[in-house]
């Protein structure tokens, strides 16, 4: 594939830039150590996702995505019967997903593709969410695409169609980059470029076998060399 012609990548964020799953483990962890709390902090964090990846699902009118994660955070804490938390540590814990850490090639990886791209931020997440994130981790975006503007979110072609409004380009300019094929599949359909980014724990389904996937990375350095070909 040839990658003169792109000028600007867009980048999911949960699991494609920041490690969501191992953030929330390590500060359950140190939750639970202060609080003498013993729980399986994998399962919380997963259970966190799926919740926050129903509500989002649901039929029913659009809410930005920081108030679907805090409220599935408070729910979570029930389930898992976690108690005795300060109303401080209890805020803490729902605004977890405002400081998620980045992967550790993450920085280095995007720094090399800005050198030659624009770099989009194309997320679920809502723009506020996003900028609180993007400050945390250093996330070096020029653009952030909140979908918002469109009261959807991806895979609706309304998000893309928004991103390539906003960024004034067509669809064989920019690359979508994430870990999950659906957002792939989507971007795609709108004339994307596309690059799956192999993460831990991320999508299970072979990219190998999927037609609508132009390049494979192991991280994001490794996209930064292979569009540097």
């Amino acid at each position: 594939m040839q990658h003169g012609d792109i000028r600007a990548l867009t980048f999911d964020v949960f699991g494609t830039t920041v490690d969501w799953r191992g953030t929330i483990i390590r500060e359950g962890e140190r939750l639970g150590a202060a609080k003498g709390i013993q729980v399986d902090w994998t399962a919380v964090a997963d259970r966190w996702a799926r919740k926050y990846a129903e509500a989002r699902n649901r039929q029913g009118p659009w809410l930005p995505l920081d108030q679907i994660l805090r409220r599935a955070g408070g729910e979570v804490l029930e389930e898992f019967r976690i108690k005795g938390l300060t109303p401080a540590e209890h805020e803490s814990w729902s605004g977890l997903w405002s400081r998620l850490d980045p992967w550790p090639d993450t920085l280095p990886g995007l720094e090399r593709l800005r050198s030659r791209y624009l770099l989009a931020c194309l997320s679920n997440a809502n723009t506020a969410l996003s900028i609180a994130l993007a400050r945390h981790a250093n996330l070096p975006w020029d653009q952030v695409l909140g979908p918002e503007t469109v009261r959807a979110y991806k895979p609706s072609p309304r998000v893309y169609c928004m991103a390539l409004r906003r960024l004034g380009l067509e669809g064989e300019e920019v690359m979508m980059v994430a870990a999950h094929l659906f957002d792939l599949e989507g971007a795609k359909a709108l004339g994307f470029r596309t690059a799956f980014v192999r993460r831990a724990g991320e999508d299970a389904g072979d990219p190998t076998k999927a037609p609508y996937v132009d390049l494979i990375a192991e991280d994001l350095q490794d996209l930064a060399r292979q569009l540097s070909r």
